[in-house]
């Protein structure tokens, strides 16, 4: 799929994301793969708290 973009980490969110079950890392891993790779997430909501572009993937 080309050029992926870059994935910047606030705070203890990589940390956070190390510390859920398998299966939700491996969900995340996924849907982050998508966005980077120019595509939405299956379940997302844009995060402009946190700036512009910026996209909340929520993992079920």
């Amino acid at each position: 799929m080309g050029d992926e973009k870059a994935i910047y980490w606030v705070g203890s969110s990589y940390k956070d994301l190390l510390s859920f079950p398998v299966e939700a890392k491996q969900d995340a891993g996924y849907q982050l793969h998508r966005i980077q790779n120019g595509l939405n997430a299956e379940d997302w909501k844009p995060f402009q708290s946190i700036g512009p572009g910026v996209k909340e993937i929520r993992i079920k």
